[in-house]
């Protein structure tokens, strides 16, 4: 006789194994009696699709949602992920949706948050004028040093001198 076992904790369906004869209730019956090991039932699972799975729960099968291996992302933090390990639906405060740039969750969706993009977009500029900057002060610190060497009076020198300082501030502000 065939019995269908379930996870001690999460009761999901883990398989079917063949029941073993009780031979003392045998005995006293005269019939054949099947001992019932724990975690297991004589109730043959329901066929059930992809994505979920029998669940046993007092003392009757129920079929719930097995995500099992979804990722899923925290709706209040974004960067926030998880692997699901338990079978049934995800939590309320997890979704399988995809983040995207600059996440927010809004109602049922992640939207893209405009002021997060807006400020990295201006970070982004700054640091890249920035780069810009202490390339032309280096190629500006180029031409002075060369005008220096060549530099005839103490006076043109100095004045160099004062431009090549405010080349150097540049690139190390």
């Amino acid at each position: 006789m065939k019995i269908y076992n379930y996870d001690p904790d999460t009761k999901h369906y883990v398989g079917a194994s063949e029941a073993h004869l009780d031979p003392m209730a045998t005995q006293r019956t005269g019939e054949n009696v099947y001992a019932l090991p724990a975690h297991a039932t004589f109730t043959e699972p329901p066929i059930v699709k992809k994505g979920e799975i029998p669940v046993f729960i007092y003392k009757e099968w129920s079929v719930v949602e097995d995500l099992r291996g979804t990722i899923v992302y925290k709706k209040d933090t974004p960067t926030m992920s998880a692997v699901l390990s338990i079978v049934g639906p995800i939590p309320e405060e997890w979704t399988d949706q995809t983040p995207t740039e600059f996440p927010v969750w809004d109602n049922d969706k992640w939207v893209v948050d405009k002021e997060a993009k807006d400020l990295y977009d201006l970070a982004q500029a700054v640091e890249e004028k920035k780069i810009q900057d202490v390339i032309t002060a280096k190629e500006k610190i180029t031409t002075i040093e060369s005008d220096i060497s060549k530099a005839k009076d103490v006076e043109a020198v100095k004045l160099l001198m004062v431009d090549l300082i405010k080349q150097i501030k540049i690139i190390t502000e």
